[in-house]
C-alpha cells in the first residue's frame, strides 16, 4: 500500500511539475506576443502605420519562432489561429484598413488569453 501511495505522489508530482514548466513556457510566449501586439495597436491608433506595422512583424516572426516549441505543449489549432489572426491583421494594415487591423489584432488578443487559460496550472489541466 505503501509503495503504491508513493508512486501515485510521484505521479503527481511530475504531472505538476510539467504542467508548471508548459505554463511558463505558454505565459512567457503569451507575454512578449501581447506586448508587441500593444505596441502595433497603440501605433496604429496613432496614426503611425509605419511602426505599426513594424510591431506587427515583430509579433508575427516572435510567433513563427515560438510556434515550434509551443506545438509541443497545447493545442496546435489555437496556435494555427493566432497566427491567422496576426497574418489577417498584417493585411489589413497594408491595405490601410484601420478598423479590420483593429478587430483582427483583437482577435489575436483573444486567441491569446484563451492559450493562457488553457494551460494555466489547474488540476483539470493535470489529467
Amino acid at each position: 500500500m505503501r509503495r503504491t501511495v508513493l508512486i501515485a505522489l510521484m505521479v503527481l508530482a511530475l504531472s505538476v511539475g510539467v504542467c508548471a514548466a508548459s505554463a511558463v513556457s505558454v505565459e512567457r510566449a503569451v507575454r512578449g506576443a501581447e506586448g508587441l501586439l500593444q505596441q502595433s495597436v497603440q501605433a496604429a491608433r496613432l496614426g503611425d502605420e509605419a511602426r505599426a506595422g513594424q510591431a506587427a512583424q515583430a509579433l508575427y516572426a516572435m510567433w513563427l519562432e515560438r510556434e515550434r516549441v509551443l506545438e509541443l505543449l497545447t493545442s496546435h489549432d489555437a496556435l494555427s489561429e493566432i497566427r491567422g489572426g496576426i497574418e489577417d491583421a498584417l493585411l489589413c494594415l497594408e491595405r490601410g484598413e484601420a478598423l479590420e487591423f483593429a478587430r483582427a489584432m483583437a482577435g489575436v488578443r483573444v486567441g491569446l488569453e484563451r492559450l493562457r487559460m488553457a494551460e494555466a496550472v489547474r488540476l483539470m489541466n493535470l489529467f
